[in-house]
């Protein structure tokens, strides 16, 4: 075989190579994008409590919200009757996540223990998952502390 046809294989072999291995790098790459697991995903979005220590929320209820400004690493939103504001802790490319120090407004409810549970909750928060246009927040051993759906 002629020179010149050996290095056109070999180059052909190369290339096939190379888009193989750029393949596999690109799958990776969109795999941790698409698997939840970095807080920059959560930038300018917001979220409404569904469940607080696996337990569902009434309908009639005012639900727990909180917006994520992960450009400013803060979250804002309601506990369901008071305002609140907060720090997010967390390492981009890490499902790592805790806030504080929280702050909330201290007007009186009707009915303030979906909050009062909310916030506790909020404290022991260490990692997160999204799926399915669904938050979930964990505690360090990663029993599911509360799970949101999306509202924008």
């Amino acid at each position: 075989m002629p020179v010149h046809i050996k290095k056109v294989i070999s180059m052909k072999n190369l290339f096939f190579i190379a888009a193989i291995v750029f393949g596999m790098i690109g799958c990776k790459t969109k795999k941790i994008e698409s698997g939840s697991a970095d807080y920059m995903l959560l930038n300018e979005t917001t979220w409404e409590v569904v469940a607080l220590d696996k337990k569902p929320l009434e309908e009639s209820q005012n639900k727990p919200v909180i917006t994520f400004n992960t450009s400013e690493m803060r979250i804002s939103g309601s506990g369901g009757c008071n305002r609140i504001s907060g720090v997010i802790n967390a390492q981009s490319g890490s499902d790592r996540i805790s806030f504080g120090p929280t702050i909330a407004t201290r007007m009186a409810c009707i009915n303030m223990e979906a909050e009062i549970t909310f916030l506790n909750l909020l404290e022991k928060v260490a990692c997160f998952k999204i799926e399915n246009n669904k938050l979930t927040l964990y505690d360090s051993n990663r029993n599911e502390l509360m799970s949101f759906v999306q509202k924008n």
